[in-house]
């Protein structure tokens, strides 16, 4: 009896767990605080206290008017992410203490927020 199938099988559930492995090391972390549980859905954005989408996150949807960033990610937002519907949607970062913002198109998946950068204590997805 030859051992081709039974080796067929082990070299399937290798590669099996590999393509599991790298899916998991690959996805997005899971937010530590808040509700970021739409991750490439289109009509939301999702701000992160970290500089490469971790940290807590804050999701915000299209079209639901101004958001107060809450507490535990206000002036603390580092990176962002959006997925929009047609392209044309922006996302607003304010600053209520000393003024001034940041506009960000829809779509867009950004690590450092320049002169934003822990400063966004309101955000608006229209």
């Amino acid at each position: 009896m030859s051992d081709k199938p039974t080796r067929r099988i082990v070299t399937v559930a290798l590669a099996t767990l590999a393509a599991a492995t790298a899916l998991l090391v690959t996805a997005p972390s899971a937010s530590a605080q808040g509700n970021c549980y739409h991750y490439g859905i289109a009509g939301y954005a999702q701000l992160f206290t970290g500089y490469n989408f971790d940290g807590d996150c804050y999701e915000v949807q299209l079209n639901t008017g101004w958001h107060a960033i809450p507490s535990y990610a206000a002036r603390k937002i580092s990176s962002l992410r959006s997925w929009g519907w047609y392209g044309s949607e922006r996302v607003w970062l304010s600053d209520s203490v000393y003024g001034g913002g940041l506009d960000i198109p829809a779509g867009s998946w950004i690590q450092n927020l320049g002169h934003m950068d822990d400063m966004a204590d309101g955000v608006e997805f229209r």
